[in-house]
């Protein structure tokens, strides 16, 4: 009776073992300086909107196996956001042109700007549109 009593004992150690180790997977603890962005399952929220996601900043939740997914999102970087001349820099050495003249923004995407004259065109003079001043 000894014997049954210890492998009873066993199994339940072993069973609660793996339940606190289950959960601890499934546990989302997000320090203040990040935020985590749990996907996947819907949910209606207060304005009775369908949204696919939830956000946490600077706490913690459980999610759900195989149904959502976590990514998480540093807001720190946010902050550099700010700082139009670190941002002009990064641009920089990233290859923008932050300097161009005619940009509306220092960051618009050299897409949205017309050709320097010389440069080449990725539309033959022949097919583009005609340009509206």
């Amino acid at each position: 009776m000894a014997g049954i009593g210890a492998t009873i004992a066993l199994i339940t150690l072993a069973a609660l073992v793996v339940i606190v180790a289950t959960i601890a997977r499934l546990i989302i603890i997000v320090p203040p300086n990040r935020a985590a962005v749990i996907t996947g399952r819907r949910r209606a929220i207060s304005s009775g909107q369908v949204i696919g996601y939830r956000n946490v900043i600077g706490g913690r939740t459980l999610r759900i196996p195989i149904v959502e997914k976590v990514d998480h999102l540093a807001l720190w970087a946010l902050d550099d956001l700010r700082d139009q001349a670190h941002v002009n820099r990064v641009a920089h050495d990233g290859g923008g042109d932050p300097d161009r003249p005619g940009k509306k923004d220092p960051l618009d995407p050299l897409v949205w700007q017309r050709e320097r004259p010389g440069e080449p065109h990725p539309v033959p003079a022949t097919r583009r549109a005609p340009l509206h001043q």
